[in-house]
């Protein structure tokens, strides 16, 4: 998943990524706010939200395993 640009937030214990040819409508080096795709995984679906999302939330993508 960390290939296709998905993330793991561990708060939310859900898979998510950028919307598809969106940009965030504000960025820092600690979060950013736009809207996000995830996977719902109750309803077997792609859902999309608007939210903040803090980076140090998401899991690090050096503990993917090879």
């Amino acid at each position: 998943l960390y290939k296709r640009d998905w993330r793991y937030h561990r708060e939310l214990q859900r898979w998510l990524m950028r919307a598809p040819g969106t940009e965030p409508v504000f960025k820092s080096q600690t979060h950013e706010k736009g809207v996000y795709v995830y996977w719902d995984p109750d309803r077997c679906e792609k859902m999309r939200k608007e939210m903040v999302v803090v980076y140090d939330l998401l899991e690090d993508r050096s503990r993917e395993t090879h």
